[in-house]
C-alpha cells in the first residue's frame, strides 16, 4: 500500500477542516467597504453623506460610513458610480 505524500496529507486535512466548519461568517459592512476599496470613516453627517441614498440632509445620520472616493458612493454592499452633481 502506498503512503500519502506530505502535501496530499495537508490538502486532505485542509479539506476536512473546511467541510467541518460548515459555513463562513459573512463580511461586516466595514469589511465589505475595505474590500471594495473604500475607507470606513466618519463624516460631518455621521456616515450618511457617503451613502448613495443621501438626500442632502443629515436626518439619516447613522454613524460611520464608507467613503468610496470622488465619483462613487456606498450602496450598503459595494462602491458604485455616483452620477450626482458635486459628489
Amino acid at each position: 500500500m502506498k503512503s500519502l505524500t506530505p502535501s496530499t496529507t495537508l490538502v486532505i486535512a485542509l479539506m476536512a477542516t473546511a467541510i467541518g466548519c460548515g459555513s463562513v461568517e459573512p463580511l461586516t459592512e466595514p469589511e465589505r467597504c475595505d474590500f471594495a476599496g473604500g475607507e470606513w470613516t466618519g463624516d460631518p453627517c455621521n456616515g450618511a453623506y457617503w451613502r448613495c441614498d443621501y438626500s442632502g440632509t443629515c436626518v439619516t445620520a447613522i454613524g460611520e460610513g464608507c467613503d468610496c472616493g470622488v465619483g462613487a458612493c456606498w450602496d450598503g454592499e459595494r462602491c458604485v458610480q455616483d452620477d450626482r452633481a458635486g459628489r
